[in-house]
């Protein structure tokens, strides 16, 4: 398709910027050649182009050069091994990616002990991993939900309990660590939460969130036997994605 060719051109963009820092600094760490090694591994891995073992071997080299840049807990080294967990995961390898991501999750509370988004938004990377690993696995899934509250209570702390995108999207986390753990009522409940600060934010433009979040509880009421509630969600889901999108796109 035309967007994969402009995602195929960039990378090819972004592979003579790396090779030209390559050039310049040679064999000495640096952290432009590591930015710029991270800069491909993303690409490969989420522009749309799907290959995650390059992708992989990317940010595996961008880990290696940032450890040998900061000798200390560093942000950059901390992204990469968030993201090797993320690359793990969409290659099925979901018990290495939950490893990755728990250290990057200890690096942030080293570099930060106190409350910041760092931090939080690793934790709901673990408990999205655990969920991922096992969810049928009692263990898993209390570690599951464990982590979502972690999280979701973070950024209630970051945002003073005010409205904001990473709280609400926290909130459909939790609703799915409680679901997971058969409390399907406050599954709802947190993904109702989740749609009514979606909305305070967006107001009545439509947007991705929203529509997302529509979508999630309209499958939970149906899960739950609520063929009303259900109709009425899945119904405003599918009008904010015509909106969105048109008529002609798969969502």
């Amino acid at each position: 398709s035309e967007i994969k060719l402009n995602y195929q051109a960039g990378l090819e963009y972004k592979q003579q910027a790396l090779d030209m820092y390559k050039r310049i600094y040679e064999d000495r760490p640096h952290p432009d050649t590591a930015r710029a090694l991270f800069d491909v591994g993303w690409t490969y891995s989420y522009a749309r182009l799907g290959n995650y073992a390059k992708s992989l071997n990317y940010f595996s080299d961008t880990l290696e050069m940032y450890k040998r840049i900061y000798r200390d807990p560093h942000r950059d080294t901390a992204r990469s091994l968030l993201e090797i967990g993320r690359v793990y995961e969409r290659m099925d390898r979901v018990g290495e990616g939950v490893d990755f991501k728990l250290l990057a999750l200890n690096m942030y509370k080293r570099i930060n002990p106190a409350p910041n988004p760092d931090t939080a938004n690793a934790l709901l990377e673990v408990a999205w991993g655990y969920w991922n690993k096992n969810s049928d696995e009692e263990h898993l899934t209390e570690k599951s939900l464990e982590y979502f509250k972690k999280a979701t209570a973070m950024y209630e702390y970051i945002h003073n309990k005010g409205d904001h995108p990473d709280t609400a999207n926290a909130y459909l986390g939790l609703g799915w660590g409680y679901w997971n753990n058969g409390n399907t009522i406050e599954g709802i409940r947190y993904k109702q939460k989740a749609v009514e600060m979606y909305k305070r934010i967006h107001g009545d433009h439509p947007h991705l969130d929203t529509a997302r979040a529509l979508l999630d509880l309209g499958w939970a009421y149906e899960r739950t036997g609520n063929a009303k509630d259900s109709l009425i969600a899945l119904k405003k889901a599918a009008k904010m994605y015509i909106k969105l999108y048109g008529v002609h796109h798969p969502n």
